[in-house]
């Protein structure tokens, strides 16, 4: 049974179909698409057949370092979009300064044609292992991104979050994994 523990309890996959994007054995992303999912959690009941639930999951993270440390891309789930229209993250990276708690990430991400890059890294803050906080886009008619994300690994090694923009038009939704 694949489930997770979202903070509000446990979310099960239900009659979705579990798909692994990519792994490299430290941090996996995926996503749970076309069916119901099951459980107590705040995914539970998420109808995944018009737009997927996306995830990366990680080794946990027993040391976290100090300092500085830039992460770069190395995969992201094919971003879902609504209305139905075709998205692509081109690139993202993130610059950690450790020692502040801050988080600079750059997202270059392409929705219906139109190109969307953060002109300001989004600001993201670090609490514990995780990182959260929001950022703007621009190209099309502008966009708001709202990431949630989490290091994994010894020192930190690996960093994944999932990711929501909202344009004028679209909304999407999606999971990059990054390494140091």
């Amino acid at each position: 049974m694949i489930g997770l523990d979202d903070g509000s309890g446990t979310s099960l996959i239900g009659t979705s179909t579990s798909i692994r994007d990519g792994t490299d054995g430290i941090i996996s992303w995926g996503r749970w698409t076309n069916g119901v999912t099951g459980g107590t959690g705040i995914f539970g009941g998420l109808d995944t057949r018009g737009a997927p639930l996306h995830g990366v999951a990680g080794l946990p993270t027993p040391n976290m370092p100090t300092g500085s440390a830039s992460y770069s891309m190395i995969g992201a789930t094919p971003p879902s979009c609504s209305p139905s229209c075709a998205a692509t993250v081109n690139s993202s990276s993130l610059f950690v300064t450790f020692d502040t708690n801050r988080v600079d990430m750059s997202l270059d991400i392409t929705v219906a044609g139109f190109r969307y890059i953060t002109t300001n890294p989004a600001l993201l803050t670090i609490s514990g292992s995780g990182f959260s906080g929001t950022g703007t886009l621009s190209g099309g008619c502008g966009a708001s991104l709202l990431a949630k994300g989490f290091f994994a690994g010894d020192a930190a090694a690996r960093a994944g979050l999932a990711y929501h923009l909202g344009t004028s038009f679209e909304q999407v939704n999606g999971a990059i994994a990054y390494t140091k």
